[in-house]
């Protein structure tokens, strides 16, 4: 009884702790924040917090895995019974931009740490790689029906995935009423792609997309990096 308390005691310091930094990280932004600031905020010395988390990154990487973990939840529910491709893909990009409709200044706060090619938090950083492949496996999921072939669908998955990241970067820096103007953007390219899909699958296109599978592999998106694929099996 005690060994569960104390686990469940400590599950609910290190979700204050999480809350609390997401809170100041709003307020003040990302490099303004320390994690002093942070563990007077819950009233906690600086050792208890670094106890459950050693540093702000060890904190932004815990909200990507909650936010990827609800994600999953969310597009998953959203997926069942739906076949249609552009349905599938409305799904996925729904239920993300919605789940971040809230927090868009904690990005606005990362925005700079995450894109940054040398920094833990970056979304290409071996640190969230994890959180990157759980990430694209939903978008591959969104891929399963007849419009992909089977074949196809990690090289759709993650050209869809880069492209996803576009919207979000786009949906941070979007000052438009409710982001409306990425909600536009994302519904058009999404029947875009979904028109196009049965094109970019056509056996004709296979050496090209030979060429784009290696392209992703050199870039640690797919595969091993400097391994020849057949496009045939692309």
């Amino acid at each position: 009884m005690n060994a569960r308390k104390r686990r469940s005691d400590g599950e609910q310091s290190r979700a204050n702790i999480l809350e609390t930094a997401l809170r100041l990280f709003r307020e003040r932004g990302f490099e303004e924040t320390t994690m002093r600031d942070i563990a007077s905020a819950c009233g906690l010395s600086l050792g208890a917090a670094y106890h459950y988390f050693p540093s702000k990154e060890a904190l932004v990487l815990a909200y990507y895995d909650r936010v990827q973990a609800r994600h999953e939840e969310q597009a998953r529910i959203a997926l069942a019974g739906v076949t249609q491709l552009s349905a599938r893909l409305l799904a996925v990009m729904t239920t993300k931009l919605e789940l971040l409709q809230e927090d868009r200044r904690i990005l606005q706060a990362i925005l700079q740490t995450m894109l940054a090619a040398d920094q833990s938090l970056s979304v290409f950083s071996p640190e969230t790689s994890d959180v990157r492949k759980q990430s694209l496996a939903i978008f591959e999921e969104a891929l399963v029906c007849q419009e992909i072939p089977e074949e196809g669908r990690p090289l759709f998955a993650r050209a869809f995935w880069l492209v996803h990241l576009g919207f979000l970067l786009y949906f941070v820096n979007d000052s438009s009423p409710k982001q409306q103007k990425t909600w536009e953007l994302m519904r058009g390219s999404v029947e875009l792609f979904a028109t196009m899909a049965p094109i970019l699958g056509s056996p004709m296109l296979g050496p090209m997309q030979g060429q784009v599978v290696n392209l992703l592999q050199n870039a640690g998106l797919m595969g091993e990096p400097g391994k020849v694929v057949d496009s045939s099996r692309a």
